[in-house]
């Protein structure tokens, strides 16, 4: 029996792309993903800024004492970033980065199409 074909009942049939196939056609390399978490931080940053500013402002003239006097600046700041870099908005903007790519590469099939249909 060749491999890629199952017999049933007597009859090849043909086996379908694996569903992890369409599973790694969604999915983002590790370049995408550091690119993709490297964006969402900066942005997160300029959304925090004045968490980020209190904090800075609180730190200022401090060694050991930032530890417990700006601990609830710490804590703003971060439940701050965790808004726009969590799990939850992170799926958001990784499915809108998937929708855009898909979109791009549809336009380039849709071109490749047109050219060789006008050979």
């Amino acid at each position: 029996m060749k491999r890629g074909k199952i017999r049933h009942g007597g009859k090849p049939i043909r086996r379908s792309l694996p569903h992890t196939l369409s599973f790694a056609m969604n999915a983002l390399s590790r370049r995408e993903e550091e690119t993709l978490l490297k964006t969402v931080k900066a942005q997160a940053l300029k959304e925090c800024d004045p968490f980020v500013k209190d904090f800075a402002d609180c730190m200022s003239g401090r060694l050991i004492s930032v530890a417990w006097a700006c601990k609830d600046k710490l804590k703003l700041v971060e439940a701050c970033m965790v808004k726009y870099t969590g799990p939850e908005p992170m799926e958001v903007v990784r499915s809108e980065y998937l929708k855009l790519r898909d979109q791009q590469r549809e336009t380039k099939i849709n071109n490749l199409n047109d050219n060789r249909t006008r050979l």
